[in-house]
């Protein structure tokens, strides 16, 4: 039989071996813990991008079908726009209409512009009016029924000795 003494030195050496891997079990397991959470984090912020590209892929689609709708409808803007030689004519037509209401007028083309955002071209320009107000809206009610594309972006009215001078700005759409 084994003593008492082998008993306790049995004891002692059982529990220390059983302690040392209890110990190295309690750090493989923090290790693996630490281990699968950057782990875990990862694998989330991969599922994150994957549902952002999801997302980024459908709106493609969608854009893509868009795309075949509209571009018959740009292709007849377009069509209706003027060239730049033609936006030398539309210069003409404001200067008749002008003399049709009475109108003393001054026009002076800008600087080119293009849109990025519409891929529309337009050349802007400053038109000074000298006349009446009554013949100042209908020269405007003639403007916005103009087959052409002509944006007025800002108007000053100025009274002066014969009546009214108004200085207007904008753009002319084109090709």
């Amino acid at each position: 039989m084994l003593s008492q003494i082998d008993f306790k030195k049995d004891l002692k050496k059982q529990l220390f071996i059983g302690g040392s891997i209890s110990l190295l079990l309690v750090g493989i397991l923090i290790f693996l813990f630490f281990q699968l959470n950057s782990l875990a984090k990862e694998i989330a912020s991969l599922e994150e991008e994957i549902s952002r590209n999801q997302q980024m892929f459908a709106n493609f689609s969608i854009l893509k079908i868009q795309k075949k709708q509209v571009l018959p409808i740009q292709e007849k803007i377009f069509k209706m726009l003027p060239s730049k030689d033609e936006v030398l004519a539309i210069v003409g037509s404001i200067g008749d209409w002008a003399r049709e209401f009475g109108l003393k007028q001054s026009f002076a083309f800008g600087s080119e512009h293009e849109d990025k955002e519409t891929g529309l071209n337009s050349i802007g320009f400053n038109l000074t009016l000298n006349g009446s107000l009554d013949s100042f809206s209908g020269f405007l009610r003639k403007l916005e029924s103009a087959p052409q594309f002509i944006q007025i972006s800002s108007v000053e009215i100025i009274r002066a000795e014969s009546g009214y001078q108004i200085n207007s700005s904008g753009k002319i759409y084109k090709k």
